[in-house]
């Protein structure tokens, strides 16, 4: 008899690690194994959802979270129920069947211990908040198949928002680092703050057919280092690339026509920039805080560019700007000592009033001691610098102005007469009158470049 118990537990518990809990919930059924692996199975559908239960939901196997370490979906599911898998804190692997063409809300949130996952092509869609806070994940393959990311799909829960200045604080640290967007790809819709609090990023090359990259989609990745936007995408909402603090590269593309309000600001290492012409608008504060930015080249297509939109850019001194611009928002380029002005050749009448306009009016820490008019009117440059003259450093300084011609010419009589005086240490900024009656129509201003 003692034999014969043995044997019988030598049967038994192998038999007992492959189903030490099972159920059938509608069309599928389920099994947790004695070494943690979930199993779902059957043919088609699983239920719509699982409602909300603490940090999980009512779903069957829940009984059992503690113990579950591995998830998979066999082959003849075709759909994962909201909040199916939220909680599973001690998952570290999910493999999904390849007849799942849908991935519910917020199915694995919270599985922050996964590290391994595998998405099929079949997956059409990816519901919002589906692998939110899963911040042990490395790297990521989405599929050619999907063709939507839902809101916050793979974010990370902010605990507190730093609105207008440093970096928000998160729940998790995201790990990150790598996202592969299989080609041809279907995906026509990355989500709102998809993607945000990918801290690791470095990596990213965005699939083409999509058409907007939506607000605050990769803020905070402040790891990414270049980003190249494909020739499909329209718009770049706001706050998309907010925080990006390695950023150094940014290509456009072709087709891009809108960039959103802070969609760029705080982009510390951006040096230099080149916004293309098919882009038409610029956002509020887009660019605010890019500290290292040193010159601007603005395309011919652009028509206006939003309030505070270059703030704050303390090294920017070399500015491009194009043919149509027709607007230019307040404090626009507040605190940048743009020093060298490049004028577009054929550009309206209205764009150099309004250039005259904005620069006259306009406070800055530095003179601009350069305007390259490439085929205006030499009269327009001339009023557009004349509010610039400044006869405080005579008979030196460190911009170069009609204060240290006047050393050497019959002006410093001019400058006399007009009243100023030259000593003292006050600043004397010139009116488009006074400077237009100063100047000599002929030979060149110290410091002007006429081509």
């Amino acid at each position: 008899m003692y034999l014969r118990l043995l044997f019988l537990a030598a049967v038994l518990v192998p038999l007992n690690c492959f189903a030490a809990a099972s159920g059938t919930d509608g069309n599928i059924q389920w099994s947790v194994s004695d070494d943690g692996v979930l199993t779902i199975s059957g043919t088609g559908a699983m239920k719509k959802e699982y409602t909300k239960s603490g940090d999980g939901s009512n779903a069957p196997w829940y009984a059992h979270a503690g113990s579950i370490t591995s998830v998979v979906i066999e082959s003849g599911v075709t759909s994962i129920a909201d909040r199916a898998f939220r909680g599973l804190t001690n998952v570290t692997s999910v493999n999904i069947g390849n007849t799942v063409t849908k991935i519910g809300n917020t199915a694995f949130e919270n599985n922050t211990s996964l590290t391994n996952l595998t998405i099929p092509n079949s997956v059409t869609s990816i519901g919002n908040y589906a692998f939110k806070n899963t911040a042990s994940l490395t790297d990521l393959t989405i599929p050619s198949s999907v063709q939507s990311i839902g809101n916050q799909a793979f974010a990370i829960e902010i605990t507190q928002h730093n609105m207008g200045g440093p970096l928000n604080v998160y729940k998790y640290e995201s790990q990150l680092q790598n996202i592969t967007f299989e080609e041809p790809s279907s995906l026509q819709t990355i989500g709102q703050e998809a993607f945000q609090g990918a801290k690791s990023l470095e990596t990213l090359a965005l699939p083409s057919g999509i058409t907007t990259i939506n607000q605050h989609a990769f803020e905070d990745a402040v790891s990414l280092k270049s980003l190249s936007i494909p020739d499909s995408v329209l718009s770049v909402q706001e706050g998309a690339f907010s925080h990006a603090e390695s950023l150094k590269d940014i290509d456009f593309g072709h087709t891009v026509e809108s960039i959103g309000d802070k969609a760029f600001a705080y982009t510390y290492a951006l040096e230099t920039l080149t916004i293309p012409d098919n882009v038409k608008t610029i956002g509020k504060g887009t660019f605010v805080n890019a500290t290292s930015l040193t010159e601007l080249i603005l395309g011919d297509g652009l028509r206006s560019i939003g309030e505070s939109s270059f703030d704050n850019t303390p090294m920017l001194t070399k500015l491009t700007i194009g043919a149509n611009l027709t607007s230019i928002g307040n404090n626009a380029f507040r605190n940048a000592p743009i020093t060298e002005l490049t004028i577009d050749p054929s550009s309206s009448a209205a764009t150099l009033q309004m250039i005259k306009n904005f620069f006259k009016n306009r406070t800055v820490p530095a003179a601009i001691t350069t305007i390259n008019c490439l085929g205006a009117e030499r009269s327009v440059c001339d009023e557009i610098m004349a509010p610039y003259w400044d006869i405080s450093g005579f008979p030196g300084g460190n911009s170069l102005t009609l204060a240290n011609q006047a050393a050497n010419s019959s002006d410093a009589q001019n400058v006399a007469n007009a009243g100023t005086g030259l000593s003292g240490n006050g600043k004397r900024i010139y009116t488009v009158e006074e400077a237009t009656r100063l100047s000599k129509p002929t030979g060149n201003k110290v410091g002007l470049r006429f081509k």
